[in-house]
């Protein structure tokens, strides 16, 4: 039962809102901008609908200044796209080629800063 919770996609958005909205408010301006989040959940697929409903929150408020990366290994079959296996390259467009801890070290405001 309380894998079925953890996974309830409204109670991932709701998260997502205040991880989100958190980092925005009290977190991106600190140490000149040079601060990074991380998140962890219990499950790769956990993971996996953390970063869908990231993008689709982000995409929704119209911010362009805050990005999510997720690492795990293998592929994670999600129930919601039954036809798609999720892996970290297809999960991370961002990284255009470029080795995860590299892309996930730079500053810059097009990279990432959650992970």
């Amino acid at each position: 039962m309380a894998e079925l919770v953890r996974l309830y996609q409204y109670n991932i958005a709701q998260k997502v809102e205040i991880i989100v909205e958190h980092f925005n408010a009290k977190v991106k301006y600190l140490f000149s901008g040079k601060v990074k989040a991380r998140v962890v959940t219990s499950s790769r697929l956990e993971a996996v609908r953390y970063k869908l409903a990231f993008e689709k929150y982000v995409q929704d408020k119209g911010y362009n200044n805050v990005h999510a990366m997720m690492a795990f290994s293998g592929e994670v079959n999600n129930p919601d796209f039954p036809d798609q296996s999720c892996t970290v390259n297809n999960m991370n467009l961002n990284l255009r080629g470029r080795d995860m801890r590299k892309a996930f070290d730079t500053f810059d405001t097009v990279d990432y800063q959650v992970m």
